[in-house]
């Protein structure tokens, strides 16, 4: 089966619908709490961004670093995600635990290559030249962080507007920059620098 792209949005909308009633049972009752959201996150990765990645032929777009001659791209991308790195360290980044540090390393190389084929690789590759349809890719992105938002037991450390709005900021920026170029690799660095910063507080603030 090749992914449309109303079977693209219609997937984004039935796992909105999933989370809102898996991360509730994985977090509230079995395994509960932070073990229960690291679940959601894994059968997140296998059950929905590997599958879509692949029916929409997202991983033949391969990672690429090409600009086609928007050069502002990169700059972009790297400026926002190391904005991040810097408001990160200022909360006390460096002072987190080794071994937060590592798992939420190694936690955002995998999620942040998953991530960008399942949302702004698919968008690229079933609705290339059309804008509305990625502007709809960043919405159902964001959206699907709000159920997460509720876990039960676990700590987020920010408002969960703040990081709403955040989600959304950096996926319109993954979006755009993936679209101008036609390629992921710079939408990816950006990812897993963010994701560097972020995960390795979610595990200290959850250990």
């Amino acid at each position: 089966m090749t992914l449309t792209t109303g079977r693209l949005i219609l997937c984004g909308v039935v796992l909105i619908g999933v989370a809102c009633a898996a991360v509730p049972v994985f977090t509230g009752w079995w395994p509960g709490g932070f073990a229960g959201y690291v679940l959601v996150l894994a059968l997140y990765w296998a059950l929905f961004c590997i599958p879509v990645g692949v029916l929409s032929g997202a991983y033949r777009l391969g990672i690429s670093w090409r600009v086609r001659g928007a050069v502002w791209v990169p700059v972009l991308i790297l400026v926002q995600a190391l904005s991040y790195a810097v408001y990160g360290l200022v909360q006390g980044l460096a002072s987190l635990p080794v071994e937060a540090l590592a798992l939420g390393a190694l936690a955002a190389l995998v999620n942040a290559p998953l991530e960008e084929f399942a949302w702004r690789g698919a968008y690229l590759s079933v609705a290339r030249r059309n804008p509305l349809v990625q502007a709809v890719g960043v919405w159902i992105f964001t959206l699907w962080h709000v159920p997460l938002m509720f876990a039960s037991g676990v700590d987020f450390g920010e408002n969960t507007l703040v990081v709403l709005m955040g989600v959304f900021a950096l996926g319109s920026v993954w979006a755009i920059g993936s679209f101008w170029t036609g390629a992921l690799g710079w939408a990816i660095v950006g990812h897993v620098i963010v994701n560097m910063v972020a995960f390795p507080a979610l595990l200290a603030a959850n250990m």
